[in-house]
């Protein structure tokens, strides 16, 4: 859908008429290379008054649900927008997200016969922001740097979730006559608009105390860095006041520089590409990567199709993953499917199907024909079991199966993505910060290796594994088939 866009020179009109109150900051391009910063907040001292908050965002023009469903009272076509989208729109991201898409489509139809929508504040600010280079907005070219990290499957998955929303949503709204004649009979909306909405949100979204998931215009083109020079509060009012940390302390910046917030500490370098488009540059540890199991085997499984192997996957709430958390001198991880893995019957594991009252069945997991309440207690419950030696190393061994592959694929796709910069079809950017996330991925994953395989030995030498190894020399190949 067309758009029109503002230059930031005439954010500072916008803000004073929407009555946000600004203080001894502006909104400037910043560039920068290899990663361009595009627009921030940069401090102008001469104008500072150092006892004020740089900024003050009245709490009525956050963009969060409660804004969304106030909003929809006195806007036909944002509650019909609503209505139909059914259960996306009762979410938090869902509900912004058809917010955005219909300023979108107020401010381009304003100056037609019957233009949809009610004009509000966001619909001029929409065409402040710019486009955001997330890896779901990359080319499928772009997006094969990615191949052998944690993000390539993500992404593919993202995109998919993407498109059947976007499908979902067109399909349950092409019968509103209105949504029929501005949207679909001519496809003015497309499943673009629907990618830059979600990145808008990705990118800038903040997650409030009391309003949860929320937008907040000015604030949201402050730039993020590890160790910022300012913070964001809520005042007694419900405001958004944003303040320099030397202000805080009754001192004042002298510096021209930019204005700096923290997006969130606990952050992947996998998250911030994902959502941001950039991976911080000091940076030196991806922090922790997810990786998918779903093709993971378990120990003495005979194969993929084992009707244990499925009964397994089926008590999964949500999809199989091990995540890998760098500690610094050590790596943890963690992942109940793991440990689901590491138990079959003659371990003393069962599943069972339990029928109702109501007459509906389910799965239930016992070991030693007790209960398991969750996946996430059977650790605590091997880990009193005598053979919890012979449980860990069957563990370290799936993990490090699993960590190996990961890092074999994306030794592999070094010469797809050595061609894709000879051709020159990614950019400097893209290729950037690509190749930080591969080269942080990497380093977690060599360094996963090399303790599980310091743990694996340790646990080999142990006197219980040793008598389980003996006991089961009468059957090699079941002893194979257990720790390999």
């Amino acid at each position: 859908m067309y758009r029109e866009f503002l230059s930031s020179d005439a954010l500072p009109a916008w803000a004073t008429f929407n009555s946000i109150a600004y203080n001894g900051i502006r909104v400037e391009y910043v560039g920068g290379e290899p990663v361009d910063s595009g627009l921030a907040v940069k401090l102008q001292p001469a104008k500072l008054d150092s006892a004020r908050p740089l900024l003050r965002v009245p709490r009525h023009l956050i963009l969060c649900q409660d804004m969304v469903d106030a909003h929809a009272k006195s806007d036909m076509h944002l509650r019909e927008a609503l209505a139909a989208a059914g259960p996306l729109a009762m979410t938090p991201r869902g509900a912004i997200i058809i917010f955005l898409i219909m300023k979108i489509t107020n401010a381009a139809t304003l100056s037609e016969p019957g233009s949809v929508g009610v004009k509000c504040p966001w619909t001029e600010y929409i065409k402040f922001l710019p486009s955001v280079s997330v890896p779901t907005c990359w080319s499928e070219q772009q997006r094969e740097l990615l191949k052998g990290t944690s993000l390539y499957v993500a992404v593919a998955a993202k995109l998919a979730g993407l498109d059947a929303e976007f499908n979902a949503f067109k399909l349950a709204t092409q019968n509103i006559s209105w949504c029929r004649k501005v949207w679909w009979d001519e496809n003015r909306l497309t499943f673009l608009d629907w990618l830059d909405c979600d990145s808008w949100l990705r990118s800038r979204v903040l997650q409030l105390p009391d309003l949860g998931l929320s937008m907040i215009p000015f604030l949201d083109f402050c730039n993020h860095r590890s160790f910022p020079n300012s913070f964001y509060d809520l005042d007694d009012d419900g405001n958004i006041i944003l303040i320099h940390r030397l202000c805080a302390l009754g001192q004042t910046s002298e510096t021209i520089e930019e204005v700096t917030i923290n997006y969130g500490e606990e952050k992947s370098a996998a998250e911030m590409l994902f959502s941001y488009g950039f991976v911080d540059q000091d940076r030196t540890t991806a922090s922790w990567m997810a990786l998918d199991l779903k093709d993971l085997e378990g120990i003495g499984e005979s194969g993929q199709q084992s009707v244990f192997l499925r009964a397994k996957q089926r008590l999964l709430e949500s999809a199989p993953t091990v995540l890998l958390i760098d500690m610094g001198e050590l790596v943890e991880w963690t992942s109940d499917y793991v440990w689901l893995l590491c138990v079959n019957p003659e371990d003393g594991f069962n599943i069972q199907v339990l029928q109702q009252n109501d007459g509906s069945q389910h799965l239930q997991a016992f070991f030693d024909n007790q209960p398991l309440l969750n996946l996430g207690s059977l650790v605590e419950v091997l880990r009193m079991k005598p053979l919890w030696p012979v449980y860990q190393l069957r563990a370290l061994t799936l993990v490090e199966e699993r960590v190996l592959r990961q890092l074999a694929e994306l030794n592999d796709s070094e010469a797809i993505c050595g061609e894709i910069q000879k051709q020159n079809e990614a950019g400097t950017q893209i290729w950037h910060v690509s190749q930080s996330l591969r080269t942080l991925e990497k380093a977690l994953m060599e360094k996963t290796v090399t303790i599980l395989g310091r743990q694996k030995d340790h646990l080999l030498s142990s006197e219980v594994v040793r008598k389980y190894l003996s006991d089961m020399q009468a059957d090699p190949q079941e002893a194979d088939d257990d720790l390999t």
